[in-house]
């Protein structure tokens, strides 16, 4: 039984992703030897010494950092939408004053 393509694929990526965030197992480096695997070279650096901080810590870092942005415009939109409801409202019952009272 051979490696499928998709299963390159998400080897190439776990790689790339323990080479650039320095990290290794889920939590830790104990992870592997908890699950009774080898632990793979790229959780190692150039001097042989492996990264103890685990991945999903710092994933979840990552992601936090990048949804920063978008939150803060979530936040923005939301304060403009009530503002521009109040505004309308105000406008609506001024109208309709203004309206009632040109009657008399």
């Amino acid at each position: 039984m051979g490696w499928s393509p998709l299963m390159i694929r998400y080897l190439a990526f776990l790689f790339n992703f323990l080479c650039a965030y320095q990290c290794c197992g889920i939590y830790r480096l104990k992870d592997y030897g908890d699950a009774s695997i080898t632990v793979p070279s790229s959780c190692y650096d150039q001097n042989d010494t492996p990264y103890k901080d685990g991945c999903l810590a710092k994933m979840e870092t990552q992601y936090e950092e990048l949804l920063k942005g978008p939150k803060i415009v979530g936040w923005m939109l939301m304060v403009i939408e009530i503002g521009a409801f109040t505004f309308s409202t105000i406008m609506g019952v001024s109208l309709r004053n203004e309206l009632r009272r040109s009657a008399y």
